[in-house]
């Protein structure tokens, strides 16, 4: 609060949830989704701060900034605020994310998943499906991120041992290789804001594999194999489409041209629209 008194500024812009509890200007800040709240493991003092700081925060403000209209009808619902006051700017990639480039040899054909291993990004149902699919004699799955405990006990129960690879957390220039590599990202979400890992993966020319629902449906807009993410069984049949010729050339061709149409500087001009308009 003395900063904003000292220097007086126009707008107040941060681009996450912490608001000023006050403000004599203006107040601009983003929401990128809600999920965290239906999160089993969401802890009491964040479900505290949400309901007592954030929300009242984002009736006080001149404009909620969020990421896809999947979390702007979310967002409209929890706040109960009008449906003017929240804007999808959207999300951007990185130029790392290119056709053009190395690809990652693994020896063998694999499957990529790149994502936390939260309980909405359905990672034992990927595993479930991965086993039971059939392909694993074939094929490998690489995972991203450092795996919790559950995951590895799955993985063990599933004697996956020698077929699922954790590869940390490369950097842009290595996780596009390993997106140019994979035969398809695997992301059947429970829930998203926006699912970045499929935009990058288009824009590498690797088919996604993604929930029919929400943010994700959204985003790829008819170039993912979409799947039901609750049933086992389908999340292996989009595995098996990603391996036929026919449907993946329709799926990087379509992810192609959907990728084109997100980029930083489209998200950064909306947002500077948005603060342009708090000032008036």
């Amino acid at each position: 609060m003395h900063t904003l008194r000292h220097f007086k500024p126009s707008v107040y812009f941060s681009p996450g949830f912490n608001p000023p509890l006050h403000s004599a200007c203006p107040t601009v800040f983003a929401i990128h989704d809600l999920i965290h709240l239906g999160d089993c493991e969401a802890s009491p003092v964040k479900r505290l701060y949400y309901q007592s700081i954030v929300k009242p925060a984002a009736h006080r403000a001149a404009a909620l900034l969020t990421v896809s209209e999947s979390s702007k009808n979310e967002i409209i619902d929890w706040a109960g605020i009008p449906s003017s006051k929240v804007l999808v700017v959207g999300n951007g990639v990185s130029e790392d994310f290119t056709p053009e480039g190395p690809a990652y040899a693994a020896g063998e054909p694999y499957f990529l998943y790149v994502g936390a291993f939260r309980p909405h990004k359905n990672v034992p149902r990927i595993l479930d499906a991965f086993a039971k699919s059939g392909l694993a004699p074939r094929f490998s799955l690489m995972m991203s991120g450092r795996p919790d405990s559950g995951t590895l006990r799955r993985v063990r129960d599933l004697r996956l041992e020698r077929r699922v690879r954790f590869i940390g957390s490369p950097p842009d220039c290595d996780l596009a290789a390993y997106y140019r590599g994979a035969t398809a990202l695997v992301a059947p979400s429970l829930a998203e804001g926006f699912c970045l890992p499929a935009l990058e993966a288009m824009a590498c020319g690797c088919p996604v594999v993604a929930a029919d629902r929400g943010a994700q449906r959204e985003l790829l807009d008819g170039a993912g194999i979409y799947v039901d993410p609750e049933d086992t069984e389908d999340v292996q049949r989009g595995m098996h489409d990603a391996t036929q010729p026919q449907r993946r050339h329709h799926a990087i061709a379509a992810g192609y041209g959907r990728a084109a149409a997100f980029s930083w500087d489209a998200t950064g001009a909306k947002v500077r629209e948005a603060l342009e308009s708090a000032t008036q």
